[in-house]
């Protein structure tokens, strides 16, 4: 899981996914997705979802949100990505 992430997104994005969210460990669930349905396919509960693709290219946002707080435990924590006006 490390180098796919480091490979992707560097050093410094998989050392701040580390410290908060623990890749590659059980309840943490991994994601490179711009769809809801693929969250909604998570079999259990996770304590962490972390979605490597940029929030500002989801569809149905509400609806991808709704699916992660089904999907987390109680106290659990969602990671995401994006591109700020600014950067853009």
């Amino acid at each position: 899981m490390k180098e796919l992430i480091v490979s992707e997104f560097g050093e410094a994005a998989y050392d701040y996914l580390a410290m908060h969210s623990m890749p590659g460990k059980a309840g943490t669930e991994v994601l490179h997705s711009t769809n809801a349905f693929n969250v909604l396919s998570l079999q259990k509960p996770a304590q962490n979802i972390v979605n490597l693709s940029k929030v500002n290219n989801l569809r149905f946002i509400n609806k991808y949100f709704e699916g992660v707080n089904s999907k987390l435990d109680t106290g659990g924590v969602f990671i995401g990505c994006y591109e700020t006006i600014n950067a853009r």
